[in-house]
C-alpha cells in the first residue's frame, strides 16, 4: 500500500441490493436499494490505478438479526405468561 494515499473512509458499511431501476420524468435513472448485510472492513489496499480493494468481514443479515429480535420479543413475552400462570396458581 502506497503512504499517503488511502482516502479517509468509515471502517464499516452496508451492502446492498438494486432492486428496482427506471428512466424518471427528468430523463435521469432511479434506483432503488435495500440494505441487505453490514460489513467491517479488515484490510486496504490501493491498486496502481488508484483502485481502493477493500477485505471485508460481513455481518449476520440485517432481516435475520430483524427476525431474531422479534422471536427475542416473542420467547419474552411467552416466558413473562408462563411466569403469571404459575404465580396464579401457587
Amino acid at each position: 500500500m502506497r503512504q499517503g494515499c488511502l482516502p479517509k473512509f468509515i471502517p464499516w458499511g452496508l451492502m446492498s441490493v438494486l432492486s428496482t431501476w427506471d428512466e424518471l420524468e427528468d430523463g435521469l435513472l432511479g434506483i432503488t436499494v435495500r440494505g441487505d448485510r453490514c460489513f467491517r472492513v479488515e484490510k486496504t489496499d490501493i491498486k496502481d490505478d488508484n483502485l481502493c480493494v477493500f477485505e471485508i468481514t460481513a455481518k449476520q443479515a440485517l432481516l435475520e438479526m430483524d427476525n431474531a429480535l422479534h422471536r427475542l420479543d416473542y420467547m419474552q413475552v411467552l416466558l413473562e405468561k408462563i411466569n403469571a400462570r404459575e404465580t396464579n396458581q401457587s
